[in-house]
């Protein structure tokens, strides 16, 4: 019985060594497994902060593409960022910690490969790095910038002329009528448009500036009794007097949708060639403009940039209620002077919304323009230019007043009153030109081509940081 007691006895201690050993074993197994819960969380939490720098680095690429689209950049900006002038920055708002969300920048891709013009594509990369608050990521986008395929130039569903405008370097097309072609001194050669453009015949000389017309092309202005086609040209529709007298031969290459082969030439023509035909029809109407009109969607996302960076208008009473870089203007008189201008940058969208249902053409919805913007520039510092925006109204362009940008008017009519100049594009429902008017482009204004006319398209994407 001794023996056996004994023998229980040195068991407790064998007994108490095992406990001890199986205790160690769950100690470890359990801060074994509670350091993998930890670094499991940690790992977890680390990926939702990467995910969330992520996140911020895809913002300044999505930023940025807006305000390529926007009305502050435009092409002659956006080609010489990183090659003739610094990169384009961008940063992001701050987040609690008074840290930047993102900072971006944009630069060409190749400055040795810089197109002649916005016809051809420019390559640009975006890079954007985003934090949250101590991780980092870096992406870059790369982007496609080209003409959107607009008018440029003069296009309306109708045009009607009278007084004694003049056209300088500026191609009009309509896919309906011209009347009063005999009013209207066309000079110079079109910094844009080729031969090719109107006639598809591979030429790509630049085009002397001209009508073009898929319906008929009349003068005498207000009547219809004599057409300037077919098929040889009506060289007494030449303008050579007046406040703006037009070349001697230029309606030579008018267009229009009841021309045919040139049978005659006019005396002075200013190009060696005659053109291949003086008919213009609806194809070739859409090879020189895909896109005669900006979408719905193109209207909305330049409303939102005129509400952040530029001036926008909405009726009030007799007057306007308008907003400068999203910020409380004041009420304004629905003619606009140089003062109501004042603060805005070098390169904007004014974008006025005059409410659907009235009519476009009214008194009550029509902005008189007598203010200046301008001058075309090659000089980023300098050049000014404004995208004009009016829905659901019309403009008309007061005595003294100057406007270099584009005009756009998808529901109203242009019109004028006494002498005045427009530099770059007019995109209306109607155009009627009156008085001593002169619109003119430029190879100036096709090089600093705004943003709303320039398409842009992502392609390459990477996160350059991994």
């Amino acid at each position: 019985m001794e023996r056996m007691m004994r023998k229980l006895r040195d068991q407790r201690g064998v007994a108490m060594v095992t406990v001890l050993f199986v205790g160690a074993a769950l100690t470890a197994t359990a801060s074994g497994g509670a350091f993998l819960a930890i670094q499991n969380l940690k790992a977890s939490t680390d990926d939702q902060k990467a995910a969330a720098a992520l996140s911020y680095a895809e913002a300044g690429v999505d930023q940025f593409v807006q305000a390529i689209r926007g009305g502050t950049l435009n092409w002659n900006i956006l080609k010489r960022a990183g090659c003739a002038d610094p990169v384009i920055p961008l940063s992001g708002e701050f987040d609690a910690s008074g840290e930047r969300r993102f900072d971006a920048e944009l630069a060409v891709a190749d400055c040795a490969a810089v197109p002649a013009d916005p016809k051809s594509i420019l390559e640009m990369h975006i890079t954007s790095t985003g934090r949250h608050p101590a991780a980092k990521r870096v992406v870059r986008q790369v982007v496609e910038i080209t003409a959107l395929g607009l008018t440029i130039g003069a296009f309306a569903d109708a045009i009607d002329a009278n007084g004694s405008g003049g056209m300088t370097n500026i191609s009009v097309v309509t896919p309906g009528d011209f009347n009063g072609r005999e009013k209207i001194g066309f000079f110079g050669t079109d910094p844009y448009y080729t031969y090719e453009d109107f006639y598809g015949n591979g030429d790509t000389d630049k085009i002397p500036a001209s009508a073009h017309a898929v319906g008929s092309i009349y003068y005498v202005s207000g009547g219809k009794n004599k057409k300037e086609h077919p098929p040889s040209p009506n060289c007494t529709a030449n303008r050579t007097t007046g406040a703006n007298p037009g070349s001697v031969g230029q309606s030579m290459w008018d267009g229009s949708g009841t021309g045919g082969a040139l049978t005659g030439v006019c005396a002075g023509a200013m190009a060696a060639a005659p053109p291949p035909t003086t008919l213009f029809t609806e194809t070739d109407r859409k090879r020189a403009a895909p896109r005669p009109q900006l979408e719905e969607k193109d209207y909305i996302a330049l409303r939102a940039a005129a509400q952040t960076s530029g001036m926008y208008c909405v009726p009030s009473g007799a007057n306007l209620s308008c907003t400068k870089q999203g910020g409380a203007a004041g009420t304004f008189g629905k003619t606009i002077q140089p003062a109501d201008l004042a603060g805005l940058p070098n390169n904007y969208i004014f974008y006025v919304d005059f409410a659907s249902g009235g009519d476009p053409t009214s008194v009550a919805q029509t902005l008189k323009w007598k203010a200046s913007v301008g001058p075309c520039s090659y000089d980023p510092a300098t050049h000014r230019s404004v995208v004009l925006i009016i829905r659901n109204g019309s403009l008309s362009m007061e005595n003294g007043s100057t406007l270099t940008g584009a005009v756009l008017l998808p529901e109203g009519a242009f019109d004028s009153s006494g002498n005045f100049t427009t530099h770059g594009t007019i995109i209306a429902e109607e155009f009627r030109i009156r008085g001593g008017a002169v619109f003119e482009n430029s190879a100036c204004w096709v090089d600093n081509m705004p943003g709303p006319f320039l398409d842009t398209t992502l392609t390459g994407w990477s996160e350059i940081d991994r």
